[in-house]
């Protein structure tokens, strides 16, 4: 008779464990949405509704611009040569259509024209003069509607290889030195 003892009490020890890591697991969870709420109320402060819905809307348009900026510069960088695909730049275009907020806008902007410079500088690596000083003449005109002051040729190259060379690892710029 004390098998059956011990296989009941083991039982229902089993059963309180089980219960007890569901509901922990449940309650900690809730607690942790809850705490994160709190927390990003405080952090927003005296925010309305709308003005937190403009926010985040700003704050999505960015982290994907950021996100589109940088598999650019990857995928440009993966390739031995410096070679902008041509659909790489309308859908950053594209991308630069559908911006809604005024505060994105110009990031955007700012990002198509350094796209632009990249071009210019793989189409001048290739022999492509003309489609070079076309990509130049874009970027220009966009970094002037920015109300950049120096939007020269020589600045707008060597903005252009820095971005280059911060998505570079520095094992392959090393070898595209030799």
């Amino acid at each position: 008779m004390k098998v059956g003892r011990i296989g009941v009490w083991f039982s229902l020890t089993l059963a309180i464990f089980l219960l007890s890591g569901w509901l922990g697991s449940t309650l900690g969870a809730r607690a942790a949405v809850y705490r994160y709420r709190s927390a990003q109320n405080r952090r927003l402060g005296t925010l309305s509704a709308p003005e937190h819905a403009h926010l985040e809307s700003v704050l999505d348009e960015l982290q994907s611009i950021g996100f589109l900026r940088l598999t650019f510069l990857i995928t440009l960088t993966d390739n031995k040569p410096l070679v902008p695909r041509p659909e790489q730049l309308w859908k950053i275009d594209a991308f630069r259509r559908k911006v809604a907020t005024a505060e994105a806008k110009p990031v955007m902007e700012m990002n198509l024209a350094l796209a632009d410079v990249v071009a210019a500088i793989a189409e001048e690596r290739q022999g492509n003069i003309d489609r070079a000083a076309d990509d130049i003449r874009s970027a220009q005109a966009l970094y002037r509607s920015l109300g950049w002051r120096d939007y020269s040729e020589e600045k707008l190259k060597a903005l252009a290889q820095r971005e280059l060379d911060k998505g570079t690892p520095h094992w392959q710029r090393s070898q595209n030195a030799k």
